[in-house]
């Protein structure tokens, strides 16, 4: 095998090995909010999430958890048209924008990562609003 090969290799199972590391850290978070026991946290030194405060792109947050949690861990859809899905998801029963929290953000009317998870939140995952009692859910939906 070649140097080339050999380093292709290793960085491949850095990859894999940071993948495993972020979807064991998101699953212990999860339990552990649902649970309702402490939150966990990660010290500022090792959280990936460092330095992406001011992104809106998704793609951002898809370079690490893309292959992991492509599929939201809630089911929810994201990088959609949060306008058109008022119209072609009615079952959604979603909110008037202009109803909408100031805490929702909705990027040129797009539902992205960043529509729900604020880098700076020191909410489990990150979000913006609380998962207790549907606050988080309620801010766009009806019901």
């Amino acid at each position: 095998m070649q140097e080339s090969d050999t380093n292709i290799e290793k960085e491949r199972e850095n990859i894999k090995s940071n993948k495993v590391a972020a979807l064991v850290q998101n699953i212990l978070i999860f339990l552990m909010t649902f649970l309702g026991t402490a939150s966990l946290s990660v010290s500022a030194d090792k959280d990936p999430h460092i330095g992406l405060e001011d992104s809106i792109d998704s793609h951002d947050c898809l370079n690490c958890h893309d292959g992991l949690l492509a599929e939201h861990p809630m089911n929810h859809p994201f990088n959609v048209n949060y306008l058109e899905a008022q119209i072609n998801r009615p079952g959604a029963v979603l909110r008037p924008i202009i109803d909408l929290p100031s805490a929702i953000v909705l990027i040129e009317n797009q539902i992205v990562c960043f529509t729900c998870h604020n880098m700076e939140s020191n909410l489990p995952f990150k979000l913006r609003l609380t998962l207790e009692r549907s606050v988080l859910c309620l801010a766009c939906h009806d019901r």
